[in-house]
C-alpha cells in the first residue's frame, strides 16, 4: 500500500503538468494570446537590453536566443529587418553570420503585434593585428642621414595597444632604427632591420639597408670614405678608391699617384705603385694618401690601413 501511494505522488505531478499544457494548447487555440515581450539572450546566456551592441570578428557565426512572451503566445512568427546585409546576416533560429568590418542594427519584430519589437546593434571589428605592410623593404641612405619606413596595420580596426612594433637593426654600427621607423645611417655598409609585431610575434618584415658615402664632388675610397680600415687578408687594394661627381669620369680616366708613412717594417712598398699594399705581419697600420690629377686640378683623400688577424 505504502509503495503504491509512493507511486502516485511521484506520478501526479507529471500528470499535472502534462494535463496543465494541454488544457494551455486548448485554451489558446480557442482564445488568442497576444505577444506583448521579446528577449534576446546571448551566448553566455545573458539577456540584452534595447539597444545593446554585439562585438564580433569578421567571417565568425555566433549564436543568440529569440524569445517571445508569454511563451503560450498564439503566434510567436518574426520579422528581421537586417540595416547591413554586407555586414552580417542573422537567421530566423538566432544565428548571426559576420561577413565584414561594420555595424548593422538589427530589429526584430513580432508578427502578431508589429509594434513589439526588440532592437540591437551587431559590430563587427577586427581588435586584434592581421598583418602590417612597410612602404619599403629595401631603404638607402648616406652615413648620417635618415629614412623613414611607413607602415600599414591590417585592419584598420586593429587597437592601438595592438599596433606596437619591434624595430631592430642587425649592426647598429652601420645603421640605426628608432621604434617609429627611423632608420639612420652610420657608417658605409648593409645592413638589415628586423620589424615584429608586439602581439604576434609570428609577424616578422625585414628591410635591407644600403648605408652610401655622402658623396660630393671629390675622392673617396670605396669601402670607408675615411677613418680606419681593417683589413683581415694580406693584400689590401688601393685600385679599390672611388672618384665621383667630378666632370663625369671614372677611375680608368684618371690619373694618380699614391704616397705612403708607414712602419717599416709593416709592408712591402714596392707594391705601392700597383695600388696593393701587402703586410709582412699583423697588426701593423699605413697612411696612405691618394693624387687624382683631373684636368690639371688635383685632387686628394686619406686613409689609414690596419691589418689585424682579429
Amino acid at each position: 500500500m505504502k509503495k503504491i501511494i509512493i507511486t502516485v505522488l511521484l506520478v501526479l505531478p507529471l500528470l499535472l503538468i502534462y494535463f496543465i499544457s494541454f488544457a494551455g494548447q486548448i485554451f489558446s487555440k480557442y482564445n488568442h494570446i497576444d505577444v506583448d515581450r521579446i528577449t534576446i539572450l546571448n551566448e553566455d546566456n545573458q539577456e540584452l537590453n534595447q539597444g545593446d551592441t554585439i562585438k564580433l570578428a569578421p567571417d565568425q557565426q555566433y549564436n543568440i536566443s529569440i524569445k517571445l512572451y508569454p511563451e503560450l503566445a498564439t503566434d510567436k512568427t518574426i520579422i528581421i529587418s537586417n540595416s547591413n546585409k554586407n555586414v552580417c546576416e542573422l537567421s530566423a533560429d538566432g544565428v548571426i553570420t559576420t561577413y565584414q568590418n561594420g555595424e548593422s542594427k538589427i530589429i526584430i519584430t513580432s508578427k502578431d503585434r508589429h509594434f513589439v519589437q526588440f532592437t540591437f546593434n551587431i559590430l563587427v571589428t577586427q581588435d586584434d593585428i592581421v598583418d602590417f605592410v612597410l612602404d619599403k623593404t629595401t631603404v638607402s641612405v648616406t652615413v648620417g642621414k635618415v629614412e623613414k619606413v611607413d607602415v600599414t596595420i591590417l585592419p584598420d580596426t586593429t587597437l592601438s595597444e595592438n599596433r606596437r612594433l619591434i624595430w631592430t637593426s642587425a649592426d647598429v654600427s652601420i645603421a640605426t632604427v628608432t621604434q617609429d621607423g627611423i632608420i639612420k645611417g652610420v657608417a658605409y655598409g648593409t645592413t638589415t632591420i628586423t620589424v615584429q609585431s608586439a602581439q604576434k610575434p609570428e609577424l616578422i618584415k625585414t628591410i635591407v639597408v644600403n648605408v652610401n658615402l655622402d658623396y660630393g664632388t671629390g675622392l673617396y675610397f670605396a669601402h670607408t670614405g675615411s677613418g680606419v680600415y681593417k683589413v683581415n687578408t694580406q693584400q689590401f687594394d688601393l685600385r679599390s678608391i672611388t672618384i665621383v661627381n667630378i666632370d663625369g669620369v671614372t677611375i680608368d680616366d684618371v690619373w694618380y699617384t699614391l704616397d705612403a708613412t708607414m712602419d717599416a717594417t709593416a709592408i712591402d712598398s714596392t707594391q705601392l705603385s700597383e695600388g696593393i699594399i701587402k703586410f709582412l705581419v699583423e697588426k701593423k697600420w699605413a697612411n696612405i694618401t691618394v693624387h687624382a690629377y683631373i684636368n690639371e686640378t688635383e685632387y686628394t683623400d686619406n686613409i689609414t690601413v690596419w691589418y689585424t688577424t682579429e
